[in-house]
């Protein structure tokens, strides 16, 4: 009788031990959110592209954002200041100049205080930016 308690209290707690782990585990998947900067193609607006911009900061710093067309020439260049920033930009381009394959836009968003750019290339094929990397100046 000994024995068979022993056993059922050892089985107990392996199937408490079981679940506790088991369900830990999945409070620590989630959504990644420290990506400081997200860039998306939304559509159009008055039939010119529009891009929004995310940047996911917690502390308030100043950023400095271009939007270039393929061949580096400015379409905008803002400076701007604060926390959890989100900005729609409608660009000043032709429907069909930037539907057109290989044709992209190219996003620059470059930090005051750490002057690291991180630069996005975006095209309406994709829809979403394409990280293209990381430089300091």
């Amino acid at each position: 009788m000994k024995q068979t308690i022993k056993s059922a209290r050892m089985i107990t707690m392996g199937l408490i031990t079981l679940c506790t782990m088991g369900l830990t585990s999945v409070t620590f998947a989630g959504v990644k959110t420290d990506d400081p900067v997200e860039v998306k193609f939304i559509g159009k607006i008055k039939n010119h592209p529009a891009i929004q911009l995310n940047l996911n900061n917690s502390e308030p710093g100043v950023y400095f954002i271009n939007i270039k067309s393929t061949n580096y020439h400015i379409l905008y260049s803002e400076i701007v200041e604060g926390t959890n920033l989100s900005r729609v930009f409608t660009l000043n381009l032709a429907s069909d100049e930037f539907s057109t394959p290989g044709n992209m836009v190219r996003v620059e968003v470059t930090s005051e205080k750490t002057h690291k750019t991180e630069v996005y290339n975006i095209s309406t094929l994709t829809g979403v930016a394409e990280k293209e990397g990381t430089t300091k100046l």
